[in-house]
């Protein structure tokens, strides 16, 4: 009768969140273990904008732990003046308007330092109507690092070439 049927619908309802329960563990563990730092934060402007949630890559890039940040601070502790007003312009105005936007940026650490990172930004709506933006990022200062060497290498390699064909054109050699 009735209270059969509402044990079976509390019985339901619970695996079902049992089952949900387990499936938002594992996207945490993915997540928490990441190589990519993951920064998320309220959609306040301004004074009111704070970081809700880092990620131990996250920390391990930038040199800040989560309890100095989390609701304390805004993702621009991390601007290092290397991108000027019209690029985070442009980054706002695209996520807001809920687009993605990819970038290649130079960010500065804890201790000042600066790296080279590759940043993912998309807002993300909650089924609560709350709006938050994500960001992942990944240090690729190394990266850069390589292709700067190897582009300076090119460059120098062609200086060479070119010295050598000099050579031979004022020996009239072919």
């Amino acid at each position: 009768t009735f209270t059969k049927e509402l044990r079976t619908s509390v019985a339901a309802r619970t695996a079902d969140l049992g089952a949900a329960l387990a499936e938002a563990r594992k996207l945490s563990a993915v997540v928490e273990n990441g190589f990519e730092g993951v920064v998320i934060t309220n959609d306040a402007r301004g004074d009111g904008h704070f970081i809700l949630y880092v990620n131990p890559a996250w920390e391990r890039v930038t040199g800040w732990k989560k309890e100095e940040v989390i609701g304390k601070l805004s993702p621009r502790v991390l601007k290092s003046g290397a991108q000027g007003r019209e690029f985070y312009e442009r980054m706002w105005k695209t996520v807001t308007a809920g687009g993605t936007f990819l970038a290649e940026i130079v960010n500065k650490r804890k201790d000042n330092t600066l790296y080279d990172a590759e940043i993912f930004l998309f807002p993300l709506t909650l089924p609560t109507g709350e709006k938050l933006f994500v960001e992942i990022s990944r240090d690729i200062t190394e990266r850069k690092k390589a292709e700067n060497e190897r582009e300076r290498l090119n460059k120098a390699l062609v200086g060479r070439e070119l010295r050598i064909a000099n050579i031979f054109t004022q020996f009239g050699v072919d």
